[in-house]
């Protein structure tokens, strides 16, 4: 039997799904062999009957998971499963490979091809590391109940007693368990990678609190209208009620008055529940503040303060990533710079074509000078984002409150790597300063004239020195 999966033009998140009715009749049969021979010795009998039309199963899914199973990069096992079953593991796909992103971590640094299959490692300071985990079925061992353990609480079971580091289960943890059953059952259904994976020194670490899932968002600024996180199974389409529940920070002061991604405001009540999608989405697995908040994301050094977020910098950038020595010729890039999406002045503010051109190709569409977006933004994967998920982002980061004062930064473009003074074309005046391996000599009057972390020396844009505080810390 096969089975043929469409979309339902109208889906707006994954909803239950069933079986449709048989398909059309299949092709004619062949004509049957030759009859006896009769007992008379007369000719060859009459064709035999035209063979029966197969049937195809029509399976209704939505319109996330029908993406889902057409982005997966690995053939899946879905033979035997149900309707609701192949919904589940769509979906699962799309979550895991658009907002999850899960590939760029848990991708084998030393064979691309073992997709999800783990061995990335992730150096912690102090002589310590830790590895990514093979999420590929018996990979990582756990039982669906333990997955979602993990994610929820930061448990460690590949190493008793200690947390997850690395891993963004902080924000992962206020992802519905449906979600996180959808993301399990995918990773069932993908091919098994045999990648064993050394065994992690995370030092003291490892020995922060596993701290149970709270009934209420505890993260953020306290919000005292508030509400205890809805129940999974409730009626929540498209995560609203929880994306309201857990936006880090408290009800917007004149909620409604920003843009919206279809043109309007957000004083309606369909921009309302898209900016509540939107949080659910960037605070869960798209952990978007795991890189554009700056500094202290979150406090892991426990007490009471434990995994809060720094509200006041919410959003507003300046998170250097050093580009390895291996891409830099490649992408043309040093260094990279979060982009401060909140800031009152100097926050994100292109319009929703411009947006796109971002998430969608990675491209910078209003300054065609600018090189096209790089590591470690994941547009690729988001740029399979249905158009409800894309415009629930962005409508979230126009409605919540832009920072003010030293949260309202600038953030300078990407350094420009380079071998020659051939190489530099982004700016007038540019050349090579061939020991940074990046391009120096714009005129500026200040350092953020500069790209990031640049000095202005004598009127004129210089590499950081060794000891830079900005390539240390960011700004």
């Amino acid at each position: 039997m096969k089975m043929k999966y469409v979309s339902c033009a109208l889906a707006i998140i994954a909803v239950a799904v069933g079986c449709g009715s048989y398909g059309p009749k299949g092709d004619t049969g062949s004509a049957g062999g030759a009859g006896p021979v009769a007992a008379d010795a007369g000719g060859p009998g009459a064709p035999g009957p035209s063979g029966e039309g197969g049937a195809t199963t029509l399976v209704v899914l939505s319109a996330r998971a029908k993406v889902g199973l057409d982005i997966s990069p690995v053939p899946l096992k879905l033979a035997g499963l149900g309707a609701d079953e192949v919904e589940k593991v769509g979906y699962g796909s799309y979550l895991v490979n658009t907002i999850g992103h899960c590939n760029d971590c848990h991708g084998s640094p030393d064979a691309p091809s073992m997709y999800l299959a783990g061995g990335a490692k992730f150096d912690l300071g102090g002589g310590n590391y830790a590895y990514a985990r093979n999420l590929t079925p018996g990979g990582a061992g756990l039982t669906e109940a333990q997955f979602i353990e993990a994610i929820q609480t930061g448990k460690d079971f590949g190493n008793p007693g200690q947390v997850m580091v690395v891993m963004p289960w902080p924000y992962y943890r206020w992802s519905t368990k449906s979600d996180l059953k959808a993301m399990y059952a995918y990773l069932q259904a993908i091919p098994a990678m045999h990648n064993p994976i050394a065994a992690d020194s995370k030092g003291s670490l490892g020995l922060a609190p596993i701290v149970p899932l709270p009934a209420t968002y505890d993260e953020g600024d306290v919000d005292p209208n508030r509400s205890p996180i809805p129940p999974d199974g409730s009626a929540d389409p498209n995560n609203v009620l929880r994306g309201f529940a857990i936006q880090p920070l408290a009800t917007p002061p004149g909620f409604g008055s920003a843009p919206a991604a279809d043109g309007g405001s957000i004083a309606t009540l369909d921009d309302q529940e898209r900016f509540a999608s939107g949080s659910y989405l960037v605070n869960t697995l798209g952990a978007c503040s795991s890189c554009h908040t700056n500094p202290s994301r979150r406090d892991f050094t426990g007490g009471s303060n434990y995994l809060k977020i720094n509200t006041a910098g919410y959003m507003s950038g300046g998170q250097v990533f050093p580009v390895p020595s291996a891409l830099r010729s490649v992408i043309r890039q040093t260094r990279t710079m979060s982009q401060d999406l909140t800031g009152a002045n100097a926050g994100y503010y292109d319009p929703y074509s411009a947006y796109l051109s971002i998430m969608v190709q990675g491209i910078h569409s209003l300054d065609p000078q600018l090189e096209p977006v790089n590591s470690p933004m994941p547009w690729r994967a988001f740029s399979n984002l249905v158009g409800d998920d894309l415009a629930a982002i962005y409508t979230y980061f126009n409605g919540v409150p832009r920072r003010v004062g030293l949260n309202d930064k600038k953030t300078p473009f990407n350094a420009e790597y380079c071998a020659t003074d051939a190489d530099c074309t982004w700016f007038p005046g540019e050349h090579c300063d061939v020991a940074a391996a990046e391009c120096v000599g714009t005129a500026c009057t200040v350092a953020s004239d500069c790209t990031n972390c640049q000095t202005c020396t004598t009127s004129k844009c210089a590499a950081p020195v060794a000891s830079s505080t900005c390539v240390a810390q960011g700004i």
